[in-house]
């Protein structure tokens, strides 16, 4: 994994910029912490568990950071919004003052795996299938690059048939459609001032209000906001 440095040009905490050099050396101790790995090995199993007590975020997840609200550094204010559970494509939409356009690719319906049934309460209706996307998040009218966007939903959940439409044959962006149709994020992790080139890593739950007056898991998506000098206004 690249290691995070401040970028040039961008007058960055100095801080928070070792706090996301530090983030990127939990991610890489993370991804060899399998459940394998724990079970042939007690110290494995004994740095996870020194892990998930002592670093903010979801236990076996990455890292959380949300900056203080006294710090007024756009990537700051743009990184608590995100935390807050605001769906990225409006946040990026007004910071370009145009709207936010999508280029998709599709991966289609995939099984998903363990853990996605579980972040995704698969037990409430015996889900198994995704529908998978990936791509990036441009401004429509500049074509600016604002972030690379994946994405899994839950067909079976998506009640609006025009909107599963859209989500499967289309390039619409998936917090546009969300938003048509009141659905939220629930923020999983969210890591600011990370590398170079990438100022925001950010995972959520996605989540839709049901026909029936409730609300439901709805799928998962993760972004990786380009720099905000390339592409916000």
């Amino acid at each position: 994994m690249k290691a995070s440095a401040q970028p040039a040009g961008l007058d960055l905490p100095a801080d928070l910029t070792l706090m996301g050099v530090m983030f990127d050396v939990i991610a890489d101790i993370r991804q060899t912490l399998t459940p394998e790995a724990r079970e042939r090995c007690p110290g494995c199993a004994a740095v996870g568990g020194f892990l998930d007590e002592r670093i903010p975020g979801p236990p076996d997840g990455l890292p959380s950071y949300v900056p203080d609200e006294t710090d007024t550094h756009p990537v700051a204010v743009l990184a608590r919004k995100l935390a807050a559970g605001n769906l990225f494509t409006s946040l990026a939409a007004k910071l370009a003052g145009e709207p936010i356009s999508a280029r998709v690719v599709r991966d289609g319906r995939t099984a998903m795996t363990s853990a996605e049934r579980d972040q995704l309460m698969t037990i409430l209706d015996g889900s198994r299938l995704a529908m998978r996307r990936r791509g990036e998040l441009r401004t429509a009218q500049t074509d600016k690059l604002c972030a690379r966007v994946t994405s899994m939903i839950i067909p079976s959940r998506v009640w609006d048939r025009e909107a599963l439409r859209e989500l499967e044959e289309t390039d619409v962006p998936l917090g546009a459609v969300l938003e048509r149709l009141g659905g939220w994020r629930e923020p999983l992790w969210t890591w600011p001032f990370c590398s170079d080139d990438v100022v925001i890593n950010s995972c959520g739950r996605l989540w839709l209000p049901t026909m029936s007056g409730g609300r439901i898991p709805v799928g998962l998506a993760t972004e990786q906001v380009l720099r905000l000098d390339g592409w916000a206004a």
